[in-house]
């Protein structure tokens, strides 16, 4: 079990996935922002954060960003977007330090997703 910080602008989205989270058996907590996210990253220790790609802000409001920010505290981190220009961009960019989880996904996927990540 792992203590994950998930973290979308979609409050349905990130209900979800907070949810299906919990019933992999992970201590899920959910923020609707990079700024809540940072805060929570702050309050508490975490394992993982599963943060989306586009959210509302300027760059440093964004999923990259924040896998930054958690990455340079020991916190292992997951890009995920179901935009298909993102996914191009993260294809063609140097993001294999991260793991990129596709929206839509099944909760295999988001299970296998973050074994792979809490293995780096």
């Amino acid at each position: 079990m792992a203590r994950v910080l998930c973290v979308d602008d979609d409050p349905l989205v990130l209900d979800i996935v907070v949810l299906t989270l919990r019933e992999l058996g992970h201590d899920a907590v959910g923020a609707a922002s990079a700024a809540e996210a940072r805060a929570s990253l702050a309050a508490a220790p975490f394992d993982l954060v599963l943060t989306d790609c586009a959210m509302p802000g300027g760059p440093t409001e964004q999923g990259e960003a924040l896998a930054d920010y958690a990455a340079a505290r020991g916190i292992a981190a997951v890009l995920m977007s179901g935009n298909p220009a993102w996914l191009r961009s993260l294809a063609a960019g140097d993001l294999s330090r991260y793991p990129i989880l596709r929206k839509p996904f099944r909760q295999a996927d988001l299970a296998a997703i973050i074994e792979e990540a809490l293995r780096r």
